[in-house]
């Protein structure tokens, strides 16, 4: 028996601090694989016990389960800092952009919000932009007002930290590089807070944009350009394309959605 068939019979090791009632794997390092792809199995397999043990463990289900998820909320086993898969902020995240998809805002923002308290609580190093990824999607579904206060708390939040996009446990820094590294890395930084004081106000334009876009496509299918991209550049240009859409619309009686606003 050579080692790739050896790593595919011989089960995995369960971590001592699994839970009795869902089997949770621990795989080895990579380099301890014969192949990319028996390790790529076994991290998947784990990745999905993992989100069985977090669906014991709490509700992800409602919104009142989401919102008692405890702050200081325990992750699956074998969870680490290289893994993350495992960790309960970071299956809200998956779970909330999943309900999005699906349409179900309330449990959507909820798994958002509830992932975000956690992080803050525990101070995790994640990237700022991953936190503001709960600002994104209340401007989707119409919460301005509650976007910038969001935006506020997690600015707050990072302070002064303008070395890097990261918060605390993460230490990547200006100071490690030196000469031109570090004349680039502070030219990126420098565009990634300008992208960041304009994040809401771009979220409202796409979201305009995304929203006017479906209304043209499930009213006048025939018309409507085959993506978003096509139909943006019509009404700029307002070509032929464009006016039969605004003429056929006003002979339905219809009018283009409202566009939510800045404050």
């Amino acid at each position: 028996m050579g080692l790739f068939d050896s790593l595919l019979k011989k089960p995995a090791r369960e971590s001592k601090t699994v839970d009795p009632d869902i089997f949770v794997r621990t795989i080895g390092d990579i380099n301890s694989y014969n192949s990319i792809d028996a390790f790529n199995r076994d991290y998947l397999a784990m990745r999905d016990e993992q989100e069985l043990w977090l669906e014991h463990k709490y509700d992800f289900t409602t919104e009142k389960g989401i919102e008692e998820i405890p702050l200081n909320a325990v992750n699956a086993p074998n969870c680490s800092d290289s893994s993350s898969t495992g960790s309960t902020d970071m299956y809200l995240r998956r779970r909330g952009f999943q309900y999005e998809q699906d349409g179900e805002e309330k449990l959507a923002l909820a798994c958002l919000k509830r992932s975000n308290e956690i992080r803050f609580y525990k101070k995790l190093g994640y990237r700022k932009d991953d936190y503001y990824s709960y600002v994104r999607m209340l401007v989707h579904f119409g919460y301005v007002t509650e976007a910038y206060k969001e935006k506020k708390r997690i600015d707050s939040f990072f302070g002064d930290y303008v070395d890097d996009s990261h918060s605390v446990k993460w230490t990547y820094s200006l100071r490690f590089l030196h000469g031109e590294k570090r004349r680039k890395r502070k030219e990126e930084i420098e565009k990634i807070y300008l992208s960041w004081d304009n994040i809401i106000p771009f979220e409202i334009e796409r979201t305009n944009k995304r929203r006017e876009y479906q209304f043209v496509l499930e009213n006048l299918p025939d018309l409507c350009p085959k993506s978003q991209a096509a139909y943006t550049r019509a009404k700029n240009g307002c070509t032929k394309k464009y006016l039969e859409i605004t003429t056929e619309l006003e002979k339905r009686g219809l009018q283009l959605p409202k566009g939510i606003e800045n404050m």
